[in-house]
């Protein structure tokens, strides 16, 4: 969560304004991919996956895309 404060002019004086953003929170994550059946690809995909997302690797699906 990131807040951010904003000064506006209301018309009666100067007014402060929160702004909250929020991300959703990411549950887990489907792969569908070609080499999706090789271990090894696999492996760097979840491992790719948890890095960039902060998540357990549990929550990682990789499945092979039928072609």
């Amino acid at each position: 969560m990131k807040d951010e404060y904003v000064i506006v002019d209301s018309g009666d004086g100067e007014n402060g304004i929160v702004v909250r953003k929020t991300e959703p929170k990411i549950r887990g994550v489907a792969v569908v991919c070609q080499g999706g059946g090789n271990e090894s690809v696999r492996a760097q995909i979840v491992e790719t996956v948890t890095a960039l997302l902060d998540i357990s690797s549990a929550r990682v699906s990789v499945v092979k895309m039928n072609e």
